[in-house]
């Protein structure tokens, strides 16, 4: 998979794909204000060099094209709207009806722009423990007032709480984001620094390593096995895992979960 030899326009129409949910070559022309023939004919480009499939669907019994990212993120994604959906047993115009996993990722995402990152379950499913997840955690650099107007102002539930010493937060934001629930915390409270967030398909993920941090902040026991999947699947994080393990005194837990040989079958080398 490699975008190098595109044009301006072809990273556009690409980047148009990766920001959105599977759409047929029709709607993207439509959507892009451009030629279906060019497109098209860029579309075909894209599956040339691995960037994106075809899918063969049909609407209203007429065959068309789905244009669907060939993007790791992009894939993990739209795979955590599957599982969503099945947990939820949406039928097919059910799911089509309601809002996924990943719209509200990308609406909470635009709202948030560079001073939010994705973090808890949905950040681990993007970086590749798959799990299902029903709630959209971000974490923010803004001051909680600040946080309050930009979600008021655009019509998005919330509610304020502060001093959640569970999660060793200084406040935490709970709402319902078009039928899903969500979460924001400050940056600060969970080690992450939004200034080193990896930027993929539209939206601002935590890195690996602001990820493992903010587990063992918390240090749950799901949160512990994550860090655990991600140092078995990436030998170069185990050490620095078990820093922060030490810092955070949590280091039992997760040298338990390093040892579990059912992990170690499934994601050891």
């Amino acid at each position: 998979m490699t975008k190098q030899g595109l044009t301006n326009k072809q990273r556009e129409l690409l980047e148009l794909v990766e920001r959105r949910e599977p759409v047929v070559i029709y709607q993207l022309a439509k959507d892009a204000r451009r030629p279906y023939r060019r497109v098209y004919d860029n579309v075909q480009k894209f599956v040339e060099k691995g960037l994106v499939e075809l899918e063969r669907v049909k609407i209203n019994n007429r065959d068309a094209l789905k244009v669907v990212s060939s993007n790791p993120y992009y894939r993990r994604l739209i795979r955590l709207d599957d599982m969503y959906a099945a947990a939820l047993d949406l039928s097919v115009s059910e799911r089509g009806a309601r809002s996924s996993i990943s719209s509200v990722v990308r609406k909470l995402s635009s709202i948030l722009n560079s001073h939010g990152v994705i973090l808890g379950g949905v950040c681990a499913n993007l970086h590749g423990i798959e799990q299902y997840e029903k709630v959209v955690e971000f974490t923010v650099d803004l001051p909680v007032k600040k946080m309050m107007q930009l979600l008021s102002e655009e019509g998005i539930h919330a509610t304020l709480n502060s001093n959640d010493s569970e999660k060793k937060s200084t406040w935490v934001i709970n709402g319902d984001c078009d039928g899903i629930s969500y979460q924001i915390v400050p940056a600060g409270s969970v080690g992450v620094n939004t200034d080193d967030a990896i930027e993929e398909i539209g939206i601002r993920i935590a890195s690996e390593k602001d990820f493992i941090t903010s587990k063992c902040i918390i240090g749950g026991r799901q949160d512990l096995h994550d860090v655990a999947v991600m140092a078995l699947q990436n030998k170069g994080l185990k050490w620095f895992a078990m820093q922060q393990a030490n810092v955070h005194g949590c280091r039992d837990k997760l040298d338990a979960w390093l040892e579990d040989e059912r992990l170690k079958a499934r994601y050891g080398s």
